[in-house]
């Protein structure tokens, strides 16, 4: 009995023994044989969320009971709550006038691209809160390659948070609604949208990781280079961060790269936490302004044990990108609905997101004019593109990174016309 209730955590175990809930939503780690613990929870009435295959893990929402009958299964290895896992928030306000705003925005920075780089046909996998059908997206042509929601189930895509539209538009938006007057890092590139959050901007762990084994799983058929993952943990769960570990490990394997924000903390020493302290992720902090360099308000800081987190700063204040209706449902009866046309095209934004999603743009520079860089590669060119700042080591990492000084090698240099 006593290595049976070691199978389950201490807050799965305390709310069984309160009866607090008829179901619980849990992640069963197994040890083997997946498939005869899927039929267990079939057999007793469950409902079956998710099979993760390469972490030997089922999410699924079961009785108190069939936790209990599970724990005795020698194949059962570990059984937790599905932690919660959150959208990194975000300030905004659209704009009426884009050249008005330009002029009185005191943090505009239009970066100039010394290559011939537009980060096209790479493609940008994005889990988050969905993406706008925006001009910027979809025309001339139509760059959002595929859309998954795993909330309402709708096949059109749409947003109705928003962050996942303003990072887009930051990441790869062509600016074909402002003629060229506001264009995101790579306005060539390709997007892959999974929409997990709804509109509370919560979603489950286990969706999480199912949406980047998807993502790798079709990463060959869309060339899928880079995973961004806006959103942040709270809790210090060893479980869950084990889990995220190891997918991040696996995706780094696949030659593939993760971003990430480092949070929506206070930019306070030792304020990041989650997820973003995990290796194999490149962490991102941001930057309220780069002369003098101050860092955003809500942009976790390090240290984090030995680590040096974040690893680079971008600016993510008032920064403009592509708006959205929030309103918008794309389908009603299975029939497809057109989007009204916007009335303000652009909004001014801030979050720790945006930061992220500048320097996803210049990894998808990167892997355009070399596909199989390794997740180490791109750290290593973003550390040799990097300028140190007079902030504590601590809260920068290896410093700011921008688009003009981006660093290729020598050979690659010649190959864009540079020398």
């Amino acid at each position: 009995m006593f290595k049976i209730k070691n199978k389950l955590s201490s807050n799965l175990k305390t709310a069984l023994e309160k009866n607090i809930y008829k179901n619980y939503r849990v992640i069963i780690s197994c040890r083997s044989l997946l498939e005869k613990i899927e039929k267990r929870v079939l057999s007793s009435k469950g409902e079956l969320l998710y099979t993760l295959p390469n972490l030997n893990c089922i999410c699924a929402n079961i009785s108190k009971r069939t936790i209990e009958r599970l724990s005795e299964y020698p194949e059962v290895k570990y059984i937790d709550f599905d932690s919660l896992v959150f959208s990194i928030p975000f300030n905004h306000s659209p704009i009426s006038n884009i050249e008005k705003t330009k002029v009185n925005n005191p943090y505009t920075q239009i970066d100039e691209n010394k290559y011939s780089l537009n980060g096209k046909d790479v493609c940008i996998g994005i889990i988050g809160t969905g993406i706008y059908p925006h001009s910027d997206f979809t025309k001339p042509d139509n760059r959002i390659v595929k859309f998954l929601d795993l909330t309402e189930n709708y096949t059109y895509t749409y947003d109705n948070c928003g962050l996942g539209t303003f990072i887009a538009g930051i990441i790869g938006g062509n600016g074909y609604s402002s003629k060229g007057s506001i264009k995101g890092v790579a306005p060539r590139c390709n997007f892959y949208s999974i929409k997990v959050f709804d509109n509370t901007e919560r979603a489950f762990a286990s969706t999480i990781l199912h949406s980047i084994y998807t993502l790798i799983e079709e990463s060959r058929e869309y060339n899928i280079k880079l995973i961004y993952l806006p959103l942040e943990t709270f809790e210090f769960n060893p479980f869950i961060l084990e889990l995220f570990e190891k997918t991040f490990d696996y995706v780094a394997e696949m030659g593939l790269t993760i971003i990430i924000p480092t949070g929506s903390n206070s930019n306070k020493a030792s304020t990041i936490c989650g997820i973003s302290s995990l290796n194999n992720c490149i962490c991102i902090g941001g930057l309220s302004s780069i002369n003098p360099p101050i860092l955003y308000k809500y942009s976790s800081s390090g240290p984090y044990k030995r680590k040096h987190k974040p690893d680079f700063l971008a600016p993510c204040y008032k920064k403009f990108t592509t708006n959205l209706n929030i309103d918008y449902i794309p389908e009603k009866d299975n029939i497809k609905l057109y989007p009204h046309a916007l009335r303000y095209n652009y909004a001014e934004v801030s979050s720790v997101a945006l930061s992220a999603a500048y320097i996803c743009g210049i990894c998808a520079m990167l892997y355009e004019h070399k596909s199989d860089l390794t997740m180490k590669d791109i750290y290593s060119l973003l550390k040799l593109s990097a300028t140190p700042l007079e902030l504590p080591k601590e809260s920068m990492g290896n410093g700011i990174v921008l688009e003009q000084n981006l660093t290729l090698t020598k050979d690659d240099k010649k190959k864009h016309g540079i020398i």
